[in-house]
């Protein structure tokens, strides 16, 4: 809700925009589309040895970007900087790096393959 409309200027009324996306704005509110409803994640659950069950999450590489790829080598990588884009990078066929730094066998991220990611709500 805009300020001028009797919204609030606490941090969770702030709208970090662009100056074009702003002025286009103006005051009229920012209305949550349908497709932030139903926004998704990628997770993987490992299914053999001795980390079974364990739970696999995009791995946020050092330069605050995740990773996809069609293949297994570095040099066909794509970094995709919105984690929520990351379902869409999927349905295309692409694979994500994917770890769980909590667990000591799957600190190190891995190539997880579409088929076997599994999209979920938030």
């Amino acid at each position: 809700m805009p300020v001028t409309a009797g919204g609030s200027d606490d941090i969770s009324n702030i709208r970090p925009l662009c100056y074009q996306c702003n002025f286009k704005r103006h005051t009229k509110p920012i209305i949550a589309s349908s497709k932030a409803k139903q926004m998704r994640k990628l997770r993987y659950v490992v299914k053999r040895g001795r980390s079974a069950g364990t739970v696999l999450t995009p791995h946020l590489h050092e330069d605050n970007h995740y990773v996809v790829s069609l293949t297994r080598y570095e040099k066909d990588y794509q970094r995709v900087k919105d984690e929520y884009a990351l379902p869409e990078w999927v349905s295309k066929g692409y694979s994500v790096r994917m770890s769980n730094p909590s667990v000591k066998s799957h600190r190190s991220p891995s190539l997880i393959t579409p088929g076997s990611i599994e999209l979920y709500d938030v």
